[in-house]
């Protein structure tokens, strides 16, 4: 079977941190959802003909899947998560085995932290432990405002509720994207440089009105777009959107990637909502 327009798809399985097992080759189709929600994102991975002794592998406990995608060699990471469930049916002489999976899943729900921290501690630096006690990386939590706790701080509790705490103070919304801990301000995108979608960069067909959740998006037009197949479009993250009837600055609000390497579905589903131009957001081809 042929692989349609140079589309890379490399699938990783094993425990964190690990390299583990390793597919390029079989059938891989896919689906993953990002939002802004302080919830975990989810992707949904069917692989077709694994060998006996691969999916007994992927049933094991506490293992961690990485889905790469895109036209470069090596493709860029779109996915990492705890895997939640992994089925296995038959298609006529296929076995197809689905693997779902939850960005930072058992994290999010099994989570606690109980910690003192000295005068002169600041909110971001609070936020760095916390992402390393759960094992998460630091995404973009530079541009909330930075307040240094002169009488200290205590963090006790679920994760949850203290980045809530964290965050409300300063009127940020923190997530999980990528296995990284992301804090934003309000409406504010993160200090990413802003690719541009255009008919000639990939963006396909005409953007429709949608309306978007947000906290601002009811008094936006918002729109939902499909564009190549893009790892690196993900939410809070602003666009250079130039179409037809639409040029200007929009703020992804969720996306969804859905692919197959040997299939005709490779793209990536967005809903924006439109800002006003900040200065970090220069756009660039990616």
């Amino acid at each position: 079977m042929s692989r349609p327009y140079c589309r890379q798809v490399l699938l990783s399985v094993g425990p964190a941190g690990e390299l583990g097992r390793q597919w390029s080759d079989l059938a891989i189709s896919f689906k993953v959802g990002k939002t802004q929600r302080k919830r975990p994102n989810r992707a949904e991975i069917e692989v077709t003909n694994l060998s006996p002794d691969s999916r007994a592998y992927i049933e094991e406990k506490d293992l961690v899947v990485v889905l790469q995608a895109g036209y470069e060699t090596p493709p860029p990471r779109l996915f990492i998560g705890d895997i939640a469930e992994v089925t296995h049916r038959r298609s006529g002489t296929d076995i197809i085995t689905t693997i779902e999976a939850g960005d930072g899943e058992k994290r999010f729900q099994l989570g606690h932290i109980n910690e003192s921290f000295d005068s002169g501690t600041t909110n971001r630096q609070v936020l760095r432990r916390i992402a390393q006690v759960s094992g998460l990386g630091v995404g973009h939590i530079e541009t909330i405002d930075e307040i240094e706790f002169v009488a200290g701080y205590v963090a006790s509790g679920h994760i949850r509720n203290v980045l809530d705490e964290l965050c409300e103070s300063v009127g940020a919304q923190w997530s999980i994207q990528d296995g990284e801990l992301q804090v934003v301000v309000g409406d504010n995108g993160t200090n990413e440089i802003a690719p541009l979608l255009s008919p000639d960069t990939g963006l396909l067909g005409t953007p429709e009105p949608v309306k978007v959740q947000g906290s601002k998006a009811k008094r936006n037009n918002g729109l939902k777009l499909r564009c190549l197949l893009n790892a690196r479009l993900r939410p809070r993250r602003y666009v250079q959107l130039s179409s037809e009837n639409h040029v200007g600055t929009y703020l992804v609000r969720s996306v969804v990637h859905t692919g197959e390497n040997f299939g005709p579905s490779f793209h990536s589903e967005l809903e924006v909502t439109p800002v006003d131009v900040p200065a970090n957001a220069v756009t660039m081809v990616i």
